[in-house]
């Protein structure tokens, strides 16, 4: 009868125990979850911002938009996208295409837009140069070339720099022709 008590069932009490590479598995599994898990929430937070970069984007590209067809002012800039919203949305060009449709037909323009689109004013004509009274050496009148000042710099320093005679020469020669054709 001893012998009945005394065996123990070691299966029952001993504690369970699971092998290291099982735990070693499932805890590198854990690990890659929760590292996934972050990456989730770092790209819900990133699709909540998408929204707004989508409007940041629809208001630069309208800017654009409305730079290249000529309306800098920020006033009238602000009349254009009012008077773009207005048309139907289904019809609605680009506002920097729209506005310009409108540019190229002024008949269709919308009073309040008018002043932002008037036509530009053409560039001023430069004056016709003065023509210079012939110098009584004739250099500038026989057609002669005219001696620029930049090249005059350029010889007085090879000039100064060097100091041969050959240089210091052809500085005399230019400095003189370019006092008769300037004189």
């Amino acid at each position: 009868m001893s012998d009945e008590h005394d065996e123990v069932d070691e299966g029952a009490d001993a504690p369970k125990t699971v092998p290291y590479e099982r735990f070693q598995r499932v805890a590198s599994e854990r690990r890659a979850l929760r590292e996934q898990v972050a990456g989730m929430e770092a790209l819900k937070t990133q699709a909540a911002e998408l929204p707004k970069l989508h409007a940041e984007r629809a208001r630069l590209e309208a800017q654009l938009g409305l730079a290249r067809a000529g309306i800098m002012d920020e006033d009238g800039a602000e009349v254009a996208m009012l008077l773009h919203s207005k048309l139907p949305e289904d019809k609605r060009p680009p506002i920097g295409d729209w506005v310009k449709s409108l540019r190229d037909a002024p008949d269709t323009i919308p009073k309040p837009l008018a002043g932002y689109l008037s036509p530009p004013a053409a560039p001023a004509q430069p004056a016709a140069p003065a023509a210079r009274p012939p110098s009584s050496a004739g250099a500038a009148s026989s057609g002669a070339p005219v001696v620029s000042k930049a090249s005059l710099d350029e010889a007085h320093k090879r000039a100064m720099s060097t100091r041969s005679p050959e240089d210091l020469a052809t500085y005399r020669k230019l400095q003189a022709e370019f006092l008769k054709g300037n004189g």
